[in-house]
């Protein structure tokens, strides 16, 4: 008896529905009766079934509907041929499938139809003379085929039956082992992240818990058990912002993920506060869609603890600095008025001591404001004003202390628009000290102020920066980065016989930041340094024509 072969290259999987409506509307003729139908329809689409349960049931009910008295489901893997399924016995499915006529159609991507049966096989005393064998799909490192065979001829409405069923199977076995693939890569990266000390968290789509690390346990209470598939602010919840990172999720824009640092106080389980410092990761697809988000926090408590007892000694020690330096001062304003019965050497010294307590007076008032913007404390009270009449004072303070040195201090004046919300007092402050580190830091040359309108980077807000440009000593590379920090001086004495403790640069950075605006700095050793602030101009109202 010859045997008709032929191999059809599986055709592209159809969605569920289109597969589903062709199973739904095949002829009667097809099928003993209406309620197997529906049966077998329910039990392919249903993604609750797992894998062996839905094999074990179409073993149950392909011979029903399709009159193939046999049935195999089997896996080929590093281990051989595995029975996953069948209505026979074990034994006599695994001698079927392992005949070299089996293996030799069984291939992957291949669909093997023949009205004689490749094999001989018996089933209840007939002989089986028609079959199937169907590639599946992969799964777990197993590749899955169907095997049907029958004693009568296989119609080609049995054959659709089988066809529908094995794109079903296929779309079951790809979604399986992608889901596999996302559990294995979760648990990889837990088990790396384990060991962390660092709390770490990623959510899905939906902002609910994907990942929770052992050290998200120790900081939150909340078990990995307790805290996966949970929305996330439910199991991280922050005391004053309750959806944060929801708003996080939404305010990004484009696919390029975005990462946002951020101190806050979260409460645990048991409801006791803690400080934490976070790293969040937003990530969306090329859609502008949010996928994911990964959080990394850190327990800060200890740290916030000696902050506070820091800024507490730093309050009270200033506070009381000020009482002996008030006396000292006043005994010296007194030396000073009767200094026609001094020497020239006790003049001298008194000049000295006037100027070491006007320095300690400065570092204690620098201490006292550091201390009140690190505790946000420091009310700013804004106003509509003109930058320009502020400029114009300070440069006209410093003049002869520029000029003592002989250096020139300049203001150009243009007539641009100036017109910015700001405190008053607080922006004296930025550009005195500004322009007294220039004085301190210009041995020789010139000083130039000047102001510029520009628009910020997306073009929709008119601004107005204000330049400061000296021909001093400069600042190096390595410590340009580092100015901005709290007790940090930028020159060694040796390169400046200027004194300070660091703070004034720290202190305008705080109050420039606190305003709405950035400021930003040029520098080059032995060639000068430039430092370009910039605010938003105040939004005018258009006159009506």
């Amino acid at each position: 008896m010859t045997e008709d072969r032929r191999f059809v290259r599986l055709p592209t999987l159809p969605s569920w529905e289109k597969l589903l409506s062709r199973l739904y509307i095949l002829p009667e003729a097809a099928f003993d009766q209406k309620a197997l139908r529906l049966e077998l329809l329910g039990v392919i689409s249903n993604e609750s079934v797992t894998l062996p349960q839905l094999f074990a049931q179409l073993c149950v009910f392909l011979p029903k509907i399709t009159r193939c008295e046999g049935v195999i489901i089997w896996g080929v893997g590093a281990r051989g041929n595995q029975i996953a399924a069948t209505n026979m016995s074990p034994k006599k499915a695994l001698h079927c499938i392992e005949t070299k006529a089996i293996q030799r159609v069984s291939k992957p991507n291949h669909y093997y139809f023949n009205r004689s049966s490749p094999t001989a096989l018996q089933i209840n005393q007939k002989q089986m003379t028609n079959c199937h064998v169907m590639a599946l799909g992969e799964f777990d490192g197993q590749y899955y085929y169907l095997l049907s065979v029958s004693s009568r001829p296989i119609s080609s409405e049995t054959s659709r039956v089988f066809e529908v069923v094995r794109q079903v199977l296929g779309l079951r076995l790809k979604n399986s082992q992608l889901d596999l693939n996302y559990q294995q890569q979760v648990t990889k990266i837990t088990n790396l992240t384990s060991q962390l000390g660092e709390g770490m968290v990623m959510t899905d789509g939906t902002l609910r818990v994907a990942m929770w690390n052992r050290s998200m346990h120790r900081l939150t209470g909340f078990r990995a058990s307790e805290a996966i598939n949970r929305p996330f602010e439910q199991v991280f919840r922050r005391t004053n912002q309750l959806d944060w990172l929801t708003l996080l999720a939404g305010e990004t824009n484009g696919s390029e993920p975005r990462h946002v640092s951020a101190d806050f106080e979260i409460l645990t389980k048991d409801g006791e506060k803690r400080w934490v410092s976070c790293l969040v990761t937003i990530y969306k697809n090329r859609a502008g869609t949010f996928e994911q988000a990964v959080l990394v926090a850190r327990d800060i408590s200890h740290k916030k603890s000696l902050e506070q007892k820091k800024n507490e000694f730093i309050s009270i020690s200033t506070h009381e600095l000020r009482t002996p330096l008030t006396a000292i001062k006043g005994y010296l304003n007194l030396l000073e008025r009767k200094s026609d019965n001094l020497t020239e050497k006790q003049i001298s010294y008194l000049s000295q001591a006037t100027k070491a307590s006007n320095r300690l007076g400065r570092l204690a008032e620098d201490l006292l404001r550091v201390n009140q913007i690190d505790q946000d404390r420091i009310q700013f009270k804004p106003s509509s004003i003109h930058l320009f009449p502020i400029l114009k004072k300070v440069v006209r303070d410093f003049k002869p202390k520029a000029a003592a040195k002989g250096v020139t201090l300049s203001l150009t004046t243009n007539k641009l628009r100036d017109n910015v919300r700001l405190d008053p007092e607080r922006t004296e402050q930025i550009f005195a000290n500004l322009i007294d580190n220039a004085t301190k830091y210009t041995e020789q040359g010139a000083i130039k102020i000047w102001m510029e309108n520009s628009e910020n980077r997306q073009g929709s807000e008119a601004q107005l920066t204000v330049n400061i440009r000296d021909t001093g000593i400069g600042i190096g590379t390595k410590n340009i980065e580092e100015i901005f920090e709290k007790f940090h001086r930028a020159h060694r004495p040796e390169q400046s016989r200027e004194q300070g403790a660091g703070l004034g640069l720290y202190i305008v950075k705080s109050f420039v930041e606190k305003q709405n605006g950035t400021i930003t700095v040029k520098s080059r050793v032995g060639k000068g340094t430039h430092f370009a602030i910039t605010f938003p101009l105040e939004q005018t109202k258009r006159s009506k024509k």
